[in-house]
């Protein structure tokens, strides 16, 4: 049976390319392979989260996160 890679949405505040702003950076998880999707910047966390596909699920934030993540949607 063929499997669908899954997607995540990762909201990153200040990242060192992106001082004092906000990335939104897609990530597919196929099989064992972690593989970056488009990133996009945004001022404001509203203006990153309209980025997110409609539908996608807020998973927050997971203790071990990297400080610049705000929030990752699934």
């Amino acid at each position: 049976m063929l499997m669908q890679a899954l997607k995540l949405w990762v909201i990153y505040w200040s990242p060192k390319k992106f001082a004092g702003m906000y990335v939104m950076r897609e990530w597919i998880v196929d099989g064992a392979r972690l593989l970056p999707g488009r990133a996009r910047s945004a001022f404001t966390l509203r203006e990153a989260r309209t980025l997110i596909p409609a539908g996608a699920q807020n998973l927050g934030r997971c203790g071990p996160d990297d400080p610049v993540v705000v929030e990752t949607w699934i």
